[in-house]
């Protein structure tokens, strides 16, 4: 019995005299090294969708939040809200902080909007015939993805709610 065995070279010889290679050649090992980094770039883009997604997501989240806030404190004021102390526009400065229960809310409110939105503004109008109040919010979502509901690059995004107080 013969033994075959591989030369130098790493080719074996096959009955017959001919040689075969043995191992893989360095065009397999590119081909499946750009398929493998096809594969890594894709999981990638990916992972940077994702997380365009989830910032979106919870600055909607947030924008919701502090609308329901001062919904719930017009509510528990609403003689005021419906005398007009919570109107204000979105270039209005916020009232003084210690004049009245609705300026505090305002105050309050208006550094929540700056804290948690990218160029974030806010706005009230209380309609006091019909008891119902529309809570405007508005914020740039650069980081949003084009579509219907999201502006063109440059203005901002509106959230609007209106309830009944």
């Amino acid at each position: 019995m013969r033994m075959k065995h591989a030369g130098p070279s790493g080719r074996r010889r096959q009955p017959g005299g001919r040689v075969r290679a043995a191992g893989f050649s360095l065009l397999e090992v590119l081909m499946a090294l750009i398929v493998t980094s096809i594969g890594i770039l894709g999981l990638a883009s990916m992972q940077l969708l994702a997380l365009k997604q989830n910032y979106n997501a919870q600055v909607r989240a947030e924008v919701v939040q502090i609308s329901h806030a001062i919904i719930e404190s017009m509510r528990a004021n609403r003689a005021a809200a419906l005398a007009g102390e919570y109107d204000i526009g979105y270039a209005d400065p916020s009232p003084a902080a210690g004049v009245s229960m609705a300026a505090r809310d305002l105050v309050y409110w208006r550094q929540r909007i700056g804290a948690a939105l990218p160029a974030g503004e806010g706005a009230i109008d209380v309609d006091a015939v019909a008891g119902t109040a529309t809570i405007s919010l508005r914020w740039d979502d650069a980081r949003g993805l084009g579509g219907a509901e999201n502006p063109t690059p440059g203005d901002l995004l509106e959230f609007q709610v209106v309830t009944e107080l």
